[in-house]
């Protein structure tokens, strides 16, 4: 019997109908890791939004507790406001209450905050208390207020207690003060979400 009659016919399996196949069945599972990738990216964006959410209502709260000493510090060094009610021991509480509160919340800050919140502590509002050091009291390792008390030192709570009041002072204002303050308010907002951040 002569079979060459079948050697011409064209296989049902040719290369179109396998690329139909092929792309038939991936349709589905694009669809799928698709749908899943989409889940997990909106997930993770949801879990970084309420994480940031929680940071935010974390700073807010330690803010509210250091809005009040950092303004009371602000105002008896510009003798602006109600300085005339804080003393130079009231500032120098402030200051051991500030350093309570915001030390152990370090990491809760942005770097440019917390960095902001250490020069105006340390070097604008502050200094070392050179006096101590001279005399190497171990005691009392407070530093002094940056500030002029030539206003000051003439309200009744001074009287009597000039000298010793004095010594708490540099008997100098920083130039920069109220830039410095400014600027560290204005770190806090933008960490708090209370204004968006500058464009570097």
């Amino acid at each position: 019997m002569d079979n060459s009659s079948g050697k011409g016919k064209a296989s049902p399996w040719n290369s179109l109908e396998i690329a139909k196949i092929l792309v038939s069945a991936m349709v589905p599972v694009s669809v799928v890791l698709f749908g899943t990738w989409t889940s997990s990216a909106l997930q993770d964006r949801q879990d970084a939004f309420q994480l940031n959410e929680r940071l935010v209502e974390k700073r807010l709260e330690i803010f509210e507790r250091v809005a009040t000493p950092l303004n009371d510090i602000f105002v008896y060094i510009e003798d602006r406001g109600h300085y005339k009610d804080l003393t130079p021991e009231d500032i120098i509480k402030r200051r051991r209450e500030l350093y309570k509160t915001m030390d152990p919340y370090k990491a809760f800050w942005s770097a440019d905050t917390y960095e902001a919140y250490l020069h105006y502590m340390d070097s604008v509002a502050f200094a070392p208390n050179a006096v101590n050091a001279r005399r190497n009291e171990a005691a009392n390792r407070d530093a002094v207020i940056r500030t002029d008390i030539s206003q000051k030192q003439h309200l009744e709570p001074w009287e009597g207690k000039q000298a010793d009041w004095a010594d708490l002072h540099t008997g100098e204002r920083d130039e920069n003060h109220e830039q410095s303050y400014n600027n560290l308010i204005g770190l806090i907002s933008v960490d708090i979400g209370a204004r968006p951040a500058a464009h570097k």
